[in-house]
């Protein structure tokens, strides 16, 4: 499933224009592969260790979420915009309400079970939206059980990606690799602020539209 970065429609995953609008639906590369980090690693382990932290007082259990849904990248890519004070919390939950009444026309698909679990709760709306815009921030209040978790998260991630696009390394050849990375917050390079600026035009329509649609 795919969808316009420019009129958020849902369009055919086949085709190379929205047909919608006409537009080139992609979301530009250094903004997808954040945004993808910023789904998993800020915001879908970070609240099942935090909920572990809350109960236990530490991470007990080490998880291996599935891979991230185009959505929800999609949404991330509108809560990064915020930072440039493109889209507002009012905007994206009404981007949001957009996205869902779409989905009420699809079939039942369990691979969009979390993310209608996101759009059917504004707390958790508004919790994605602040959580993905803090881990662009390097998540300065997080708990440090959660940030250790979460780094060896991405350490695990990062090695077994280096193994795969070169078996003849060995897992702690591959472990050494990936620790000398200067960038030890993120897996992808975090996007700056001028190339966060190139989304806010794609967005921008977005954010007005969806207030007029959800309006009706």
């Amino acid at each position: 499933m795919k969808i316009c970065i420019h009129c958020a429609e849902f369009i055919d995953g086949e085709s190379t224009k929205c047909t919608s609008c006409g537009n080139v639906p992609s979301i530009p590369t250094v903004i997808y592969n954040f945004s993808e980090d910023a789904v998993s690693y800020g915001y879908q382990y970070r609240i099942r260790y935090e909920d572990q932290v809350k109960k236990y007082g530490r991470v007990r259990i080490m998880y291996s979420l599935p891979g991230i849904h185009e959505l929800f990248i999609f949404l991330a890519g509108a809560a990064l915009s915020g930072i440039v004070g493109n889209i507002s919390t009012d905007g994206f939950k009404a981007l949001c309400n957009k996205i869902l009444r779409q989905l009420r026309n699809v079939q039942p698909d369990n691979s969009l079970d979390e993310i209608l679990n996101l759009l059917n709760d504004e707390n958790k709306l508004i919790e994605f939206y602040e959580y993905v815009q803090a881990y662009y921030h390097d998540m300065p209040h997080i708990n440090r059980e959660v940030m250790i978790a979460l780094r060896q998260e991405r350490l695990a991630n990062a090695v077994s990606d280096l193994i795969k696009e070169d078996q003849n390394l060995s897992p702690g050849q591959a472990v050494r690799i990936a620790m000398s990375k200067p960038d030890n917050q993120n897996m992808y390079t975090k996007p700056s602020i001028d190339e966060l600026k190139v989304i806010m035009d794609c967005y921008r329509n977005l954010n007005s539209d969806s207030k007029n649609n959800d309006a009706h």
